[in-house]
Formats: structure tokens, sequence, C-alpha cells
């Protein structure tokens, strides 16, 4: 985590898409689901089209953990919609199926 802030002070444009995605990530990791989408959100202003379901990705995992289901379903709707439109691989359409069937679940049942 340090290092990436250092990186944000030294120069708040450089890879700000990539830095402040990493930095949601980490910080998703350690449970501050929270300050994790307010970084992941900074990251969505200037990430590339191609990547962009990453972003819906990692703010659909971070509604999971907040139990936030109905939001999780929707950013995982995105990000399906998102990496077919871009052509991404079976391996990451597959994947965010499952996520978002699991929310649905989840959703409607209390596990």
């Amino acid at each position: 985590m340090d290092f990436f802030e250092k990186l944000q002070k030294l120069d708040e444009d450089f890879c700000a898409d990539i830095v402040n995605l990493r930095i949601g990530e980490a910080l998703y990791k350690l449970t501050k689901v929270k300050d994790a989408i307010k970084a992941i959100e900074i990251s969505a202003k200037t990430i590339k089209d191609k990547d962009r379901y990453l972003i819906q990705q990692l703010k659909g995992k971070c509604f999971d953990k907040l139990k936030d289901f109905p939001s999780a379903i929707e950013e995982y709707q995105l990000a399906l919609q998102n990496a077919k439109e871009q052509g991404h691989d079976n391996e990451i359409v597959g994947n965010l199926e499952f996520r978002l069937g699991w929310s649905m679940i989840r959703q409607s049942e209390d596990i």
C-alpha cells in the first residue's frame, strides 16, 4: 500500500487508472471496502474500455462483501456485458457469470 501511496504523491496522473485499481484491490483484501470503492471510482474515470470490466467486477466484489447483493448483481451484469462486447475470452466471461449467479443465489437465500 505504501508504495502506491508514494507513487500517487509523486505524480497523481502517472498510470492513475492502474494505480488506483491496485489500491482498490489492496483495500478490498484488507476489508476496507468503502475505501476500496472510492479508489475504484477514481480509476474508472480513466480506464480503457477493454479493461472496464475489471472496475465493474471489483465493485461487484465489494458490494458482495457489504452484502449489497442488488448492487453487486448490477455491477456483475455490467462487467459481463462489457467483457462480451470487448471480446474477452471464455475464462473471464465464465468467472463473471459465476459471480453473477452466486450473488443472485445469495440475494434470494440467507447463506
